[in-house]
């Protein structure tokens, strides 16, 4: 018995021996590497899920913008954006425009925002604008492309820009880029 107990003991000792020396008291972590997905970019600092984050003028809310998921680069003062939304508010307060978009980057210093993909921008008078990359600019309050873009009116009228476009956030002022071609009537509102 005294044999039986003894052997218990040593594999015991060397099951110890084994585990423990192969353990370290530092603790190893190795990060999840992953790119920016709009550029080769270093690590981000912060991943958020359900972000939003708004603009402020004077107490009235500007804009604001939600996204499912947000990685911060800091040092690159830009947040990517996956499916967002931003919505423009007048200065009273009434929501002007709801832009939706698969992609986005927050220009954080700036607070311009670029939109990427399957941007749809639509407005509280009924006119949509449809394409693949658009520009928020934060200090004008404009939209533009230089990407083909779809103008949808509230009465069904659609009209193609093929050179891009310049928009107030209301989508009531569309201005288009480098137009060419004759009207075939004396009347064309845009």
């Amino acid at each position: 018995m005294n044999s039986s107990i003894n052997k218990i003991i040593i594999i015991f000792i060397a099951f110890l021996a084994f585990f423990t020396g192969s353990c370290s008291n530092e603790l190893t972590i190795k990060p999840k590497i992953e790119a920016g997905f709009l550029t080769n970019s270093t690590l981000e600092d912060l991943i958020i899920s359900n972000f939003v984050t708004e603009e402020l003028k004077l107490g009235s809310k500007r804009w604001q913008l939600s996204a499912k998921l947000a990685r911060i680069y800091r040092s690159e003062n830009r947040i990517e954006i996956e499916n967002l939304n931003l919505e423009t508010y007048s200065s009273r307060g009434k929501t002007t425009s709801s832009i939706l978009s698969d992609l986005g980057i927050l220009y954080t210093t700036s607070r311009n925002v670029e939109l990427i993909s399957n941007v749809v921008i639509k407005s509280s008078n009924g006119t949509v604008l449809k394409g693949d990359k658009f520009f928020w600019n934060n200090t004008s309050e404009e939209l533009s492309t230089r990407e083909p873009a779809d103008i949808i009116r509230a009465n069904g009228d659609i009209m193609h820009a093929k050179n891009g476009l310049l928009a107030d956030k209301a989508l009531e002022k569309i201005t288009l880029h480098r137009v060419k071609g004759r009207a075939a009537s004396d009347e064309i509102h845009y």
